[in-house]
């Protein structure tokens, strides 16, 4: 869940813990974009991030302080844009905060920025896109940074899909790259909100997870407090079927697993 549209304030967040209780949510994460930090300028930079990076590490600090204090039932991260080159300068930032866990995710492919809008993709070709996507997807899960890899397969936000053989084979390369390493991922019901209106990662590849027992978080990419759960109870019906029993969350960068209840 992303604060972005509010205030780091506890007033702002309790608009998310609120809705989480309706929905029968029983502890939240709050995942700020690393971007929107000013101690991030170094990492990721154009006229788009420039616009959105409003924050500092200190306000973050300060209420993430606050609400432990408090007792609220909300766990803190990160979700950080993985830039290949940039390795160094996303573990110093990662540093400054006290978290519970951090995302990783794939928005960019060099300067293009593939979830902005369905415009730019035109003229580009869609398995190549595809295939530079699970590269540097994959790149993010080995780099060692995460603990989580954020809505893999979010390359299809806008409904560009590559043809089911080329998109299979892909998603298979990234989970037997994936497969055995200290890192989870995440199924993100959010997308079901935006263009492309799928789970990511789409059910097929959630069942391969579950045959690989590669633990797995979930998540629902709320940018606003109607956001929260969004969908929740059919996902979990949905991950049962799948197989899955567990799924995992994390206090303080180390995981803790939760039953996948009947």
């Amino acid at each position: 869940m992303h604060l972005e549209r509010g205030a780091l304030t506890v007033e702002y967040l309790e608009r998310f813990l609120s809705r989480a209780s309706e929905v029968g949510v029983t502890e939240i994460g709050i995942t700020e974009h690393m971007y929107r930090f000013r101690e991030a300028r170094d990492i990721l930079w154009d006229d788009h991030v420039a616009s959105r990076c409003v924050n500092t590490a200190a306000g973050y600090i300060a209420l993430i302080e606050e609400v432990r204090a408090a007792g609220l039932p909300v766990r803190f991260g990160l979700e950080a844009d993985y830039v290949p080159g940039k390795e160094r300068e996303i573990e110093r930032v990662l540093a400054l905060f006290p978290l519970d866990y951090v995302i990783g995710s794939v928005h960019w492919l060099g300067s293009w920025a593939f979830d902005q809008s369905p415009n730019s993709w035109s003229g580009r070709s869609v398995e190549s896109t595809y295939r530079q996507y699970y590269e540097t997807l994959g790149k993010a899960a080995t780099s060692g940074l995460f603990d989580i890899i954020g809505h893999p397969g979010n390359i299809a936000y806008f409904g560009f899909r590559a043809s089911d053989p080329v998109r299979g084979e892909l998603e298979e390369e990234f989970l037997q790259r994936v497969a055995g390493l200290p890192v989870a991922l995440e199924i993100n019901s959010g997308g079901l909100l935006r263009p492309a209106r799928e789970l990511f990662p789409r059910p097929a590849a959630a069942r391969r997870i579950a045959e690989l027992g590669i633990p797995m978080t979930t998540g629902s990419d709320a940018h606003r407090p109607e956001d929260v759960g969004h969908d929740f109870l059919n996902l979990y019906r949905q991950m049962r079927d799948w197989g899955f029993s567990a799924v995992c969350g994390f206090v303080g960068r180390r995981k803790v697993t939760y039953p996948v209840s009947q």
